[in-house]
This record gives C-alpha cells, structure tokens and sequence, in this order.
C-alpha cells in the first residue's frame, strides 16, 4: 500500500486522493495554488520582507514590529555602570 507524499499517511481507500496524495494533502495543495493565482491577479498582497498574505487593503504589520526592533536596538538603555557614574 503506498504513503502520501506530502505527509506519510497510509493512503487507504477511505483517504486516498490518488496514489500519491490523501484528500487533506490535495486540498492543501488546491488551496496553496488557489492562493498563489489570487496573488498573481492581484486581489491578495503577499508581503516581501515576511511572506503574510492579505487582502491588500492595508500595510503589513510586520513593519511596525521591524520599527520597533530598530527603536529599541538604537536607545539601548544606560548600562549600570553609567548610572553609578553619573555625577
């Protein structure tokens, strides 16, 4: 008997898509490539820097998260030593 491809699932008659993909595995690729045309007409936006997938009618949060990475990064806090130090 043979396992799907995608996740190793003993495709029995109940489960088998085909002979190399279960139902769920097959679904998830239909979907995934459902997905991949709507990005490609444009009515979803994928975003560059972190792969989110939206409708587009807003900016990606993921930039707000980099904003505030780089913020704290640049204003590290004053050490101890600094502190005891400053007189």
């Amino acid at each position: 008997m043979n396992r799907c491809k995608n996740c190793n699932t003993l495709l029995t008659d109940d489960i088998a898509y085909s002979d190399q993909l279960c139902y769920p595995c097959e679904e998830e690729n239909m979907h995934n490539e459902y997905v991949e045309h709507l990005i490609e007409i444009g009515h979803l936006t994928q975003c560059e820097n972190c792969g989110n997938i939206w409708d587009g009618n807003a900016q990606c949060n993921c930039w707000t998260f980099d904003d505030i990475l780089e913020y704290i990064r640049s204003n590290s806090p004053i050490s101890v030593t600094e502190i005891l130090n400053y007189d």
